[in-house]
């Protein structure tokens, strides 16, 4: 007789199947949320920033979670979406890096259950939900924890929000008290370009093309 969570998951992947056939757009992380950090924590290389990245013309995310024993016995990992698109499922004990174009960026970090974590018009649990203008040859630190406050007791800049629910932008010296301990997880360490409406057609023709012949420097993570 099949288990409970094999019919639970067996629903949820005839429900995702109607929903996409129905066109709407399925939010969901099936078989990258899990497992979480008590399945498979984070082993790779304590906090170092990258040394190749293009400040000139691009700028720097860094995001992370402290640890805690809570988020330590995690099962699935919250999802991070940039520009409405999954990027990695955020860990305890991790930091993640991206080289980003500069912009407005929408963060999200939704809460999955069995993968799924919502469709168009409805989210199972939205953790963070804000934007944030990033500016070329700048590094920007995103603190992310739900039982702890971040350590500062005001925005960065009068320009941007500080942050939401769990996700806050700190400054490098006060983040750097909890980055020094986490551990790289290999999720992230890319170069991220999104949306057509970010280029002009044929620049966005061009990065289409070194896509499709696995060149250039920059990737779709789906």
């Amino acid at each position: 007789m099949p288990s409970k969570i094999s019919k639970a998951l067996t629903l949820i992947l005839i429900s995702v199947v109607a929903l996409n056939l129905g066109g709407c757009r399925i939010y969901q992380s099936l078989g990258k949320s899990i497992p979480g950090s008590w399945l498979h924590p984070v082993n790779g290389p304590e906090y170092a920033l990258p040394s190749d990245v293009d400040m000139e013309n691009n700028a720097l995310l860094v995001i992370y979670r402290p640890d805690s024993k809570w988020a330590s016995e995690e099962i699935e990992s919250p999802s991070f979406y940039i520009d409405d698109e999954r990027e990695f499922g955020i860990k305890n004990n991790a930091h993640y890096w991206f080289e980003v174009e500069p912009g407005k960026r929408h963060l999200v970090i939704r809460r999955p259950l069995l993968g799924l974590e919502g469709v168009t018009f409805f989210s199972l649990r939205i953790i963070s939900d804000f934007t944030v203008d990033l500016k070329a040859g700048q590094t920007y630190f995103l603190r992310y924890s739900e039982l702890t406050a971040p350590p500062m007791d005001k925005a960065i800049s009068e320009e941007e929000p500080m942050g939401d629910g769990a996700l806050f932008l700190i400054p490098e010296a006060l983040a750097k008290r909890d980055l020094l301990t986490t551990m790289f997880d290999d999720q992230s360490g890319r170069f991220l370009t999104y949306k057509m409406e970010y280029h002009e057609p044929e620049q966005y023709a061009a990065l289409e093309e070194q896509k499709s012949q696995g060149e250039g420097k920059w990737w779709w993570p789906f």
